[in-house]
């Protein structure tokens, strides 16, 4: 809602603070974006009203990187960032049997989708893993069973991880897969996945 529905609706204080960002955004777009309005600008192409209602389990991912990742959220509260794909699932057993952060699911996606420099590849847009031949989840089946009991195995030792104070989100990445592959889960999960994807 703009300032002038939030008034209507009788929320003052959102009709006053919209009002101040309006006149802010106003005053300090571009050229290309004169059309928009704030509320325009938030919503643009619909990925914010798209989220409504929101679902109460969904699977969120980051939408690039050389090691892309994923994560639950239980909250129909939350809003998704541009900076991430979200996808609404059945269960916990189905979002743990998304592929995205295996090694093998890496292998498969088309390299091409990725920026490289110097030191190799950069970034891999995670929107070319949905291309996989990822079959529907299925309660009945063995296989998808098997790996989302795997992924509830890789959470837990995740969550036993002690981690440095000022260890910033890439090296607490690092010290997870490291604690990951020493269990073996994570090549546990690497086969199912290569099984999944065929």
């Amino acid at each position: 809602m703009n300032a002038q529905t939030a008034e209507d609706n009788g929320f003052p204080r959102l009709a006053a603070w919209m009002r101040q960002a309006e006149e802010c955004w106003e005053s300090g777009k571009g050229r290309k974006e004169r059309e928009l309005t704030l509320v325009g600008r938030w919503d643009y192409w619909g990925k914010l009203s798209a989220q409504f209602p929101i679902a109460p389990l969904r699977v969120v991912y980051t939408t690039s990187g050389t090691l892309p990742a994923s994560a639950v959220i239980h909250d129909d509260h939350a809003v998704v960032d541009t900076k991430l794909y979200y996808a609404a699932v059945s269960g916990l057993d189905e979002a743990r049997t998304w592929p995205l952060r295996s090694t093998a699911r890496r292998r498969r996606s088309a390299r091409r989708r990725c920026s490289r420099g110097g030191s190799g590849e950069r970034a891999t847009s995670t929107s070319g893993f949905l291309m996989l031949p990822i079959p529907r989840f299925d309660a009945e089946n063995a296989l998808h069973l098997e790996l989302a009991a795997l992924a509830a195995d890789a959470e837990r030792i995740a969550g036993e991880v002690e981690l440095p104070k000022r260890a910033g989100f890439v090296k607490a990445r690092q010290i997870i897969r490291a604690a990951l592959a020493a269990d073996g889960v994570a090549q546990r999960i690497d086969a199912r996945v290569a099984q999944l994807l065929g």
